[in-house]
């Protein structure tokens, strides 16, 4: 079996993602966000990623996963390689919310293509390799655009860079999907997705816990692009620095977390991998330079890196084989949801205790609580039912 279009359609996939979105957030502020406009621009991505997934999901485990890869990358690249003629937050909010539902058929098909190649005893070394390599290749990639973008004088006009590599990545993973070797035939049985998801109390215990934690999450996304660029005042190669950081130990996180996950469980998994994610925001809360950034960097690259292989491996584990791209899809919608009000509550509540105490103060006082939210939180993950068996 020829995996070499895998590699290359994950290798672009990755390097376009982490070139938009490492860059997204600090551009928005470039641009003159508020932090309340930064919450909308964070909420929207969110929902708008999660929202038509369900859909997208149910279409690609009826007519096929290679499709609706091609039409997601390309409408990523499109619309990424416009961000560089936009000079409005309004009109990035736009394309952004364009972007976001429409490419969203990416994520739920890729990981249900994921899940056709593998089984479940290996499936977690499998994802974590494969994701690894994407990684790997996106940190070099990310170290490049921040490089050439500081020969750039105009603060907005160095975006173009990491944008334009993006869309580049997009483009070259659309036309490698195509040439995938799809495992699982289509299929027309009448089985629902209602018969498989509301007889499965292992997934719906799952989905709560997963969706209240990713909304602690997200309460403070909106927050970290205003330390970055007004408290830190980082270049762009620190930017590059700070989430190439983040995508290396990721990548070694993913790699050999995923051998973990399958030794140890997916319960034990998802409580190990989760909670080490309170140092971020206890780390951006304190920071006064950008090397507390590279650290939290390295804390998230190893939590998120297998947290999300540990995330995925569970839902695969749990779903129907029908119905890969379903179960995925459903539990995005869930997080979408949820991270939508958490984004949008926090923006507004930073907007308003701006006004009153400053814009550092405010970010003191709201990393500080969401980092005890996210420590306390993070053991609801070990109220989820094992989906492995162990020998």
């Amino acid at each position: 079996m020829n995996r070499n279009p895998l590699y290359i359609t994950v290798a672009g996939y990755t390097i376009g993602l982490y070139s938009l979105t490492t860059y997204l957030d600090y551009f928005a502020v470039a641009l003159g966000t508020t932090p309340f406009l930064q919450s909308i621009l964070v909420s929207v991505r969110n929902l708008g990623g999660n929202l038509l997934q369900l859909l997208w999901g149910a279409l690609s485990d009826k007519r096929g996963r290679k499709k609706f890869l091609l039409y997601g990358f390309s409408v990523y690249g499109i619309t990424t390689f416009s961000f560089a003629f936009i000079s409005s937050p309004v009109t990035l909010i736009v394309i952004v919310i364009v972007q976001s539902l429409i490419g969203s058929m990416i994520i739920p098909v890729w990981n249900a293509l994921l899940g056709d190649y593998s089984i479940k005893k290996t499936r977690g070394s499998f994802i974590g390799e494969i994701t690894a390599i994407g990684t790997i290749a996106a940190v070099f990639a990310l170290l490049i655009a921040g490089y050439f973008s500081e020969f750039i004088e105009d603060e907005l006009r160095q975006y173009i860079v990491p944008f334009m590599m993006a869309t580049f990545c997009f483009l070259v993973a659309a036309l490698a999907s195509q040439r995938i070797t799809e495992q699982v035939k289509p299929v027309t049985s009448g089985i629902t997705l209602r018969e498989t998801v509301l007889k499965d109390t292992r997934f719906k215990k799952f989905l709560w816990i997963n969706g209240t934690y990713r909304g602690v999450m997200a309460l403070a996304w909106p927050l970290f692009a205003f330390v970055t660029v007004r408290v830190v005042d980082a270049s762009k190669f620190e930017m590059s620095i700070i989430w190439a950081v983040h995508m290396f130990i990721s990548a070694l996180s993913q790699k050999y977390g995923g051998t973990v996950i399958d030794r140890i469980g997916r319960r034990k998994s998802l409580f190990l991998f989760h909670f080490p994610l309170f140092m971020i925001t206890f780390l951006y809360a304190v920071a006064d330079n950008w090397l507390y950034l590279v650290a939290a960097s390295f804390f998230g690259g190893f939590s998120v890196g297998a947290g999300t292989v540990a995330v995925n491996s569970y839902i695969l584990d749990c779903a129907h084989e029908e119905k890969r791209a379903s179960y995925t899809a459903l539990n995005n919608l869930v997080f979408g949801i949820i991270s939508f009000c958490s984004s949008l509550a926090s923006g507004a509540v930073a907007d308003y205790l701006t006004g009153v105490i400053g814009l550092v103060a405010t970010l003191h006082i709201m990393l500080y609580a969401i980092t005890v939210l996210r420590i306390g939180c993070a053991f609801l993950y070990l109220k989820t039912e094992e989906t492995l068996e162990m020998n």
